[in-house]
């Protein structure tokens, strides 16, 4: 899948290794660094079964969280204009290849 970052500064937290490890610590960077490897590796989110994602509502629309351990989430949502919708006028995340973080962090 193809990611892209809600804001400036959750790419900065996802993409510089010092910059997460400062704020999240050693061990939960670790786990945001292969979350993101594994998403880009992946075809579709059902691909996905480490690190226990969950369907979550993020603005009216179905999104996926990841437990990162200590209390943090990686949190991501469709990134389509118009995406694939099932027949409950869901987004249809079978067809999703494009995703955005959205957070990092605590619930």
């Amino acid at each position: 899948m193809v990611i892209s970052f809600e804001t400036k500064e959750i790419r900065l937290l996802c993409e510089r290794q010092e910059k997460a490890e400062e704020l999240l610590g050693e061990k939960v960077a670790s786990k945001l660094r292969n979350r993101l490897s594994d998403i880009d590796a992946s075809d579709t989110i059902f691909e996905m079964l480490i690190g226990k994602p969950a369907k979550v509502r993020i603005k009216d629309e179905i999104g996926y969280q990841f437990d990162l351990g200590s209390g943090v989430y990686l949190v991501i949502s469709a990134n389509h204009n118009n995406p694939v919708r099932d027949s409950a006028k869901e987004i249809d995340w079978n067809y999703v290849y494009r995703v955005k973080v959205i957070q990092v962090g605590g619930l």
